[in-house]
């Protein structure tokens, strides 16, 4: 292969100019490009070929043949300095020119011009500027974001901080992560130690297990959980909250904490509480009414059938109060009802019931017993308690009992039939009281 066909195979311009500037090569690759044969282009001049040249051309060719000075002309500055067109698109072509001066062995220089097809490197540049603009569109977007996600969650905690339910957010173990002032004021905790504190330990021990167990439970089935219960508050108060936990995702989708809210329910539980104890329970006494009696005979019952015992109700009315009731006025006679409560709360084990059946009347209920001595033994001990005087501030008030027992299973086999029966035996002892 001769040098002619080495340069016809470069994939760059390749013209060579004389101190004339006429053309002395022109590879294949120009001659496509610029729709000119290579036999026609020799000998001539660049004006002729292509019409009026950029100055930097000539300019270049001048130092090159005349200083011998190489020179670079840069496509940023004139994308197009030759009218040289794709052979397939059509499309002109943006060039870089390097012109490098060429000593010839007969004296003086030639003008090498190397032209390079660059288009495909300004799509690139373009597409990289672009993207650059992109992306760098898209990081002031995003910091925009992060700034305004930052004030959004200053907002947010400055909320939750000062809104007037307790807030908290613990993670999947338990552990506090986030309090807000009202959580603290209900628990006692302050923010500053609730970090990694677990959130059962603020609840009543009584509701403690329960509370825990729906906790966990929400948390595996990835559900919210709504509760009622105590917190242990500062001075030994009691807190009575209805509690609302979510639960949180990461991006996995997997559970990684909670977020909690819990109002402050204390009155209206209170409330609640008292409604509820006024409805099964006398006022006067503080012992259960006769509403309570059927429930808890019924189960002293159940409980003697599995064991094999004995349960035994007493009806037991007081002798000489209504005497006492007429002559001393109501205010004793309350008070001695009062006393005669709480030395029948007195007399009998804390598994027994003691009812105020109405009036001077009450019914103990005795649960688990193993023989009737032991029933004849705690008769006894009752008539004996009820008898004693009733020392009210100078006022000596005394009474007695006339007491009917009923035994289940030996005189009856029901709530009903007991109470029937017990009845029916306190009247018949009363009668013989006043005989």
């Amino acid at each position: 292969m001769n040098t002619g066909d080495l340069v016809d195979a470069l994939q760059t311009g390749i013209i060579a100019l004389d101190d004339r500037g006429q053309v002395t090569v022109w590879n294949d690759w120009i001659a496509t490009r610029a729709k000119v044969r290579q036999e026609d282009a020799l000998g001539r001049a660049l004006e002729d070929l292509f019409g009026a040249l950029d100055p930097r051309i000539q300019r270049a060719v001048a130092e090159a043949q005349k200083a011998g000075r190489a020179s670079l002309l840069s496509y940023a500055l004139q994308p197009f300095p030759l009218p040289l067109h794709d052979p397939d698109s059509g499309e002109p072509i943006r060039q870089s020119i390097r012109v490098t001066p060429l000593a010839r062995a007969s004296g003086g220089r030639l003008a090498l011009l190397q032209v390079i097809d660059v288009t495909d490197t300004v799509k690139r540049e373009r597409l990289l500027r672009n993207q650059a603009a992109q992306l760098e569109n898209e990081l002031d977007a995003l910091a925009r974001a992060q700034a305004e996600l930052a004030r959004s969650d200053s907002r947010l905690r400055e909320l939750a901080r000062q809104a007037p339910v307790g807030i908290f957010e613990i993670d999947d173990q338990g552990r506090y992560v986030f309090v807000n002032d009202r959580w603290s004021t209900m628990t006692g905790l302050p923010a500053a130690d609730a970090a990694g504190a677990g959130w059962i330990a603020g609840v009543h021990p009584d509701d403690a297990a329960r509370v825990e167990r729906r906790w966990i439970d929400a948390r595996n089935a990835r559900q919210r959980m709504a509760e009622e219960f105590r917190l242990r508050a500062p001075q030994g108060r009691v807190v009575w909250v209805r509690c609302e936990t979510a639960p949180l995702f990461d991006a996995n989708g997997r559970v990684n904490g909670h977020i909690g809210t819990a109002s402050d329910i204390t009155q209206s539980k209170q409330q609640t509480l008292l409604a509820e104890f006024r409805a099964s329970h006398d006022l006067l006494t503080g012992l259960p009414n006769r509403s309570v009696l059927e429930h808890k005979l019924r189960g002293a019952i159940e409980e003697a059938r599995s064991a094999g015992t004995r349960a035994a109700l007493l009806f037991i009315d007081l002798d000489r109060f209504k005497q006492i009731n007429d002559e001393l006025g109501h205010d004793i006679g309350d008070r001695v009802l009062q006393v005669s409560a709480e030395r029948l709360r007195g007399v009998v084990r804390s598994s027994d019931v003691v009812v105020r059946w109405g009036g001077d009347e009450f019914v103990v209920v005795l649960t688990n017993l193993p023989t009737r001595e032991t029933i004849a033994r705690v008769s006894a001990d009752i008539e004996r308690s009820i008898g004693e005087p009733v020392d009210l501030g100078g006022i000596c008030a005394a009474v007695g009992s006339s007491i009917g027992v009923a035994v289940f299973p030996d005189d009856e086999a029901t709530a009903d039939a007991l109470i029937r029966f017990a009845d029916n035996r306190m009247y018949a002892i009363k009668r013989r009281h006043h005989a």
